[in-house]
């Protein structure tokens, strides 16, 4: 299924789209399912990237579902944080990704990214995710 279209997104939200690193956030999309799908579920993971290496924060992972009907869907994901403590300050100033994954029996058929910007704000750190749609 990875090699053909899984679905035609009409519309992808994340509130708040600015602010402190850690924050929780909710993302909103709508989309045709193009296949039913069957043992579906969304994955969301925030990617620190660095010189040398990457390092994967999982966020959410959602209830798998025996079978998801093509057609007309809404999915709003409640991301309750984005933990990052134990990563080295410099480290978080690089540009992240906060990738939604539609997963079909173990493998991703959807990437959603949104492509994360860090910066300094007095003590903490300020994220500004921007939509891949706009």
């Amino acid at each position: 299924m990875s090699e053909i279209e899984a679905i035609k997104l009409h519309k992808l939200e994340m509130e708040p789209s600015s602010c402190p690193i850690s924050s929780p956030c909710e993302i909103k999309m709508s989309y045709d399912l193009i296949n039913s799908v069957r043992n579906a579920h969304w994955h969301v993971h925030y990617t620190v990237d660095y010189a040398a290496k990457r390092q994967i924060i999982n966020l959410l992972e959602t209830t798998p579902e025996a079978e998801i009907p093509a057609g007309t869907h809404e999915t709003t994901l409640q991301i309750p944080e984005i933990p990052v403590d134990g990563i080295k300050p410099r480290l978080l100033l690089n540009v992240g990704l906060l990738v939604v994954s539609l997963m079909v029996e173990g493998e991703s058929v959807v990437d959603l990214t949104f492509v994360t910007q860090v910066r300094k704000d007095g003590d903490g750190f300020v994220r500004t995710c921007f939509n891949p749609l706009e």
